[in-house]
């Protein structure tokens, strides 16, 4: 993101330059950012998801130098940048470790609170209407309905869920019998996922096993499990034949199991959502296949 300040520059060189600042003195953010930026501007810093902190960052010594620069910013007296950060809620006691940290999240954060009714049916009904479909009576309040997972809303699985009922409208309608042919809300992200599966050869469906399992991170003890990013050449380089991996991973992408991320030095891949192993039976049962490895590693 830094370097997108420095369009001029050589991104690699630009990138190594900032990081090495960055490892000498947490404290170098501040200076960067003043070098970049205008005089007087303001900066906003959002780093959406925290949580990745601890599920991709290995070694405490980095962990604990990204904390500190962000610390730099917002205890600064003049305050010259504004620091949001996002978790998932079951990482909010690994937030609790670092008490400077800790301090900052308690006497500023903000809860997203459940979606009322209303909303809920505004985030089925508004992208439809913008493009002209329309749901059978009484479809999109059920959708609405079966979309409650323990309570909350599962965007993932409404989004996939209407995905489908987009991919099978006939003329501008969104159908009953097409919802029921996916399964419903609860059916929709594994229909999907396993008819991906089920569309690649025996050998492609080894290399599909072996690309999402080194996707998932996995904690021993707590038992939680999240997408991890990884770089895209570490990930398809693990396999004997690179070509066969490549279309494998653009065909999960093409279907919206992965993201791959474009930066052009240092290409990722990373699972769509962290509910795509918790949701999909046939991940998790590779999950707990592959469970020492994950832990293993």
């Amino acid at each position: 993101m830094l370097r997108r300040l420095q369009p001029h520059s050589d991104p690699l060189t630009a990138g190594e330059a900032i990081l090495g600042r960055l490892h000498g003195d947490p404290g170098n953010l501040l200076a960067i950012l003043q070098a970049l930026l205008p005089p007087e501007a303001r900066f906003v810093l959002l780093v959406d998801r925290l949580e990745e902190l601890f599920t991709l960052c290995e070694a405490e010594e980095a962990r604990r130098t990204f904390l500190d620069a962000l610390l730099v910013l917002v205890q600064h007296p003049h305050r010259p940048a504004l620091v949001v950060v996002t978790t998932r809620a079951d990482f909010y006691g690994r937030v609790g470790r670092y008490a400077d940290l800790a301090g900052r999240v308690v006497n500023h954060q903000v809860y997203l609170k459940l979606m009322t009714e209303q909303e809920v049916a505004e985030v089925i009904e508004a992208p439809a209407a913008q493009v002209g479909a329309i749901f059978e009576k009484g479809l999109m309040k059920q959708i609405g309905t079966d979309a409650q997972v323990r309570g909350e809303l599962s965007l993932p699985l409404l989004q996939h869920t209407l995905d489908l009922l987009w991919r099978k409208q006939r003329g501008r309608w969104l159908t009953w019998d097409a919802y029921q042919e996916v399964g419903g809300v609860a059916g929709a992200l594994r229909y999907h996922a396993d008819r991906v599966i089920e569309g690649l050869s025996a050998d492609e469906q080894e290399v599909a096993h072996r690309l999402l399992i080194r996707l998932i991170w996995l904690e021993a003890g707590a038992g939680m499990m999240a997408g991890r990013r990884i770089e895209k050449g570490a990930l398809v380089e693990q396999g004997p034949d690179h070509e066969v991996d490549e279309r494998v991973l653009q065909r999960l992408a093409d279907e919206l199991l992965v993201v791959l991320r474009g930066e052009r030095e240092q290409p990722t891949a990373e699972l769509v959502h962290d509910s795509l192993p918790v949701h999909w039976k046939k991940l998790r049962q590779w999950v707990q296949e592959n469970r020492g490895f994950l832990l293993g590693r």
